[in-house]
């Protein structure tokens, strides 16, 4: 091989979100080479200029979630041409969903909360006790499962407490 590529490697991506990145790749004769680019497995929707190696795709919903294989390639002219390609996989992830809740129940002592998740995303619980307090404070962490998360709490006086629930990367 008489020319680098410069690696660009894997690569996610949450649909609705742009995912840009150039290809390159460097002759290394003297004189140089004059190097094509060129792409196989362009998913739908991505766009690719051989020119100045730009690739830029912004996916679907529909698209995710999902992986996507594409193989770049630089072509030099010599004779016999030769040439260096990169397979990378593209990972497409559902977007963040609003939360939702699905249940609340005081009993017991204890208030809890179930909500709706998405898989492979995990969810923040915070709480204050004043609405014009600008800090929220992290209570815990719950992972996504196949039955919605519950979040449980001692009700230890009458004070008034405010919770939310983020949804995490």
């Amino acid at each position: 091989m008489l020319f680098r590529s410069h690696p660009i490697g894997n690569q996610t991506i949450e649909a609705l979100q742009t995912l840009s990145f150039a290809v390159t790749a460097t002759d290394i004769d003297i004189p140089s080479n004059v190097l094509a680019l060129s792409v196989n497995g362009l998913p739908d929707g991505a766009d690719f200029d051989p020119a100045t190696g730009q690739f830029v795709w912004i996916p679907a919903e529909a698209q995710a979630p999902g992986l996507y294989p594409v193989t770049f390639t630089a072509t030099d002219d010599g004779v016999p041409p030769l040439s260096s390609t990169e397979t990378l996989t593209i990972t497409v992830t559902e977007p963040a969903r609003p939360v939702t809740l699905a249940g609340v129940e005081i009993s017991d002592g204890q208030f809890r909360f179930t909500f709706t998740t998405q898989p492979g995303r995990s969810y923040l619980v915070q709480a204050k006790t004043d609405l014009e307090d600008p800090v929220w404070m992290d209570v815990q962490v719950l992972p996504a499962g196949p039955t919605p998360p519950e979040f449980i709490v001692e009700i230890e006086d009458a004070s008034t407490r405010y919770y939310r629930v983020l949804t995490l990367e």
